[in-house]
């Protein structure tokens, strides 16, 4: 049995959260602490998350940094940031996520030539 996480007192999950708080358990194996699904909103919002692929639609997939559970997730998001579900962790995805960082070092090393 686990113990209480006190950094909960006082705090709850909105029920439109509770998909995706579902989907990261049984995809992911963790819950999220208090602060961590506003902060996993931030980066993606300020461009410190990584897009992994544009699904269209207005649907991205982002890879993200769980501080507190020393992880890094998929997550899918929808029109206006919309967080719509933990995205599962396949190789398909992956291969996605490798290509975006090659293509985003290709870019930090174009820019550090250019200055």
């Amino acid at each position: 049995m686990t113990a209480f996480d006190p950094r909960w007192d006082g705090t709850s999950i909105p029920e439109s959260h509770w998909h995706f708080h579902r989907r990261l358990l049984e995809r992911y194996g963790f819950v999220m602490g208090p602060g961590d699904f506003g902060a996993m909103l931030k980066a993606i919002k300020d461009g410190k998350a990584l897009m992994v692929r544009n699904r269209g639609r207005g649907q991205r997939i982002y890879w993200c940094k769980i501080r507190s559970a020393y992880e890094r997730i998929y997550v899918l998001v929808g029109r206006g940031g919309m967080i719509l579900t933990a995205w599962p962790p396949t190789s398909e995805i992956t291969g996605y996520r490798r290509q975006a960082q090659a293509r985003q070092e290709a870019e930090r090393k174009r820019h550090a030539a250019t200055r």
